[in-house]
């Protein structure tokens, strides 16, 4: 089952995001990420609980980024499993998005 979690931390807006993102689940991650966009100048995704991403779920990623560093926001990738964290490293992903090994590092991350 797929579903995302969104909640404040400070001057952050955090979605946990549970589940396989793939063709069928990234427009749902789409539509909350630019949702939480115009509501904080900081997104902390949490990747604690994706087993799998596929190359949609990575694009939602950097097009999201991408928003986000046209607005002046920040938006960073916190605890992503070894599956995803290698997907994330062989398309270059991370290199566009900050990818933090705890969430608190990532909420340590300030706006802008």
């Amino acid at each position: 089952m797929f579903a995302i979690e969104t909640a404040r931390s400070g001057r952050h807006v955090v979605l946990a995001v549970n589940g396989e993102v793939d063709v069928a689940t990234a427009p749902a991650l789409r539509h909350l990420l630019t949702e939480a966009l115009t509501e904080s100048p900081s997104i902390v995704i949490d990747l604690d609980a994706v087993p799998f991403m596929d190359s949609t779920g990575l694009g939602v990623l950097v097009g999201a980024c991408n928003r986000a560093r046209v607005a002046g926001s920040t938006l960073v990738l916190a605890r992503p499993q070894p599956i995803v964290r290698n997907a994330l490293r062989l398309v270059q992903v991370d290199t566009v998005i900050d990818v933090y090994d705890s969430l608190e590092d990532a909420l340590a991350v300030g706006p802008g």
